[in-house]
């Protein structure tokens, strides 16, 4: 198995769309098409995580809080201590990903886990997720129709309760006439074009 397909079977059950919009979640380093050794999980990235996955042979580090969280203006190896993990991460070929409040706030997730343990019951959430849904509305080529809608599904889209992969798709005529400075995908510019579309919801 490839860091990627562990990533999309996670994202499939706690998909990044649904974490808090200024959380960090997914990939923080790494290279996706590397063979998965062996996973270490931890709850932050520090060096003594490093050290234990090293000595374990794993070289995917599954982590519940980011490690990168603000942005990084400049990578200072030598004073600073966040840089240098990401220098001793690529050096070393380890790949760092992090679910956090996407694993929190799904079904099954974090927060029903504890609930579990705390023995609670009639458990559900505070917040309906659906009150947070928004509805996107896409034209597609038709033969580019699957690419674009598994890209939307794995970036957390498509979700209705319990069911995943969800979208309405209507096939049409579009029409369009870019003027002198647009560089169309198909057809020309400055020219009424005629195109078979499917309206991807």
């Amino acid at each position: 198995m490839i860091a990627e397909d562990l990533i999309k079977y996670v994202e499939s059950w706690a998909p990044p769309g649904a974490a808090w919009e200024k959380d960090n979640v997914g990939l923080q380093v790494g290279d996706t098409r590397d063979k998965i050794k062996n996973v270490l999980l931890a709850l932050d990235l520090n060096k003594e995580v490093i050290s234990q996955a090293l000595k374990k042979n794993c070289n995917f580090i599954f982590t519940h809080h980011p490690f990168i969280f603000n942005p990084i203006k400049k990578l200072d190896f030598k004073n600073n201590p966040r840089a240098e993990l990401i220098k001793l991460a690529v050096q070393k070929k380890l790949t760092i990903f992090s679910a956090h409040t996407n694993l929190d706030f799904i079904k099954d997730g974090v927060s029903f886990e504890l609930a579990k343990i705390l023995k609670l019951k009639n458990v559900s959430f505070l917040l309906n997720q659906e009150s947070n849904q928004v509805k996107v509305v896409v034209f597609v080529p038709n033969d580019k129709v699957d690419k674009v809608s598994t890209a939307i599904f794995e970036a957390g889209g498509g979700i209705i309760g319990e069911y995943s992969n969800c979208s309405y798709r209507l096939e049409g005529i579009g029409t369009f006439k870019g003027s002198h400075k647009t560089n169309p995908a198909i057809g020309k510019k400055e020219k009424f074009e005629q195109a078979a579309e499917t309206r991807l919801e």
